[in-house]
């Protein structure tokens, strides 16, 4: 889905409070919160795949290894360490983020099935930010800790 797409249920969730590119530092930070919810329910849209050797740079994206525990690899001082034979390539499955977006036409980084709570995170900052009643963005945080619970229990988190 484009990014344009989205900012149109922004704006029809908050009576067009604010422009269309307005609406982008919302979307970014929407993307953020849900791809820090998601890895924290280890979802496999958050997985992404390198090739490390001993020295390497940890990629700016990186949050965390999958699983968590198991590579022969250390990190430190921003670099990966073989603990085994340091001349070998590993094949590294991490937890990242998704990427920004910068412009209207830009296609969203999620699954078309989270635009829904992308709206809703990004809605809710904004009524939160233009001063809109405590009630309202109670209720919209409400049903964000709801869905993503849902999401969690749908995906076999605890």
């Amino acid at each position: 889905m484009l990014v344009q797409n989205l900012i149109d249920l922004i704006n029809a969730e908050t009576n067009d409070l604010l422009d269309d590119t307005d609406n982008i530092p919302y979307i970014n930070n929407a993307i953020d919160v849900l791809s820090f919810l998601l890895d924290s329910i280890s979802s496999p849209e958050m997985i992404t795949t390198i090739n490390v050797k001993n020295g390497d740079d940890i990629p700016s994206n990186f949050m965390d290894f999958v699983p968590h525990n198991g590579y022969p690899l250390s990190v430190q001082n921003s670099k990966f360490t073989i603990l085994t034979n340091d001349t070998e390539i590993y094949n590294v499955r991490y937890y990242a983020p998704k990427p920004h977006i910068s412009l209207v036409s830009d296609t969203l980084p999620f699954n078309d099935m989270y635009v829904s709570i992308l709206c809703f995170i990004a809605a809710y900052t904004i009524k939160k930010k233009m001063y809109i009643p405590p009630d309202y963005c109670q209720e919209d945080k409400a049903f964000i800790e709801e869905v993503m619970g849902l999401i969690k229990s749908a995906k076999g988190g605890s």
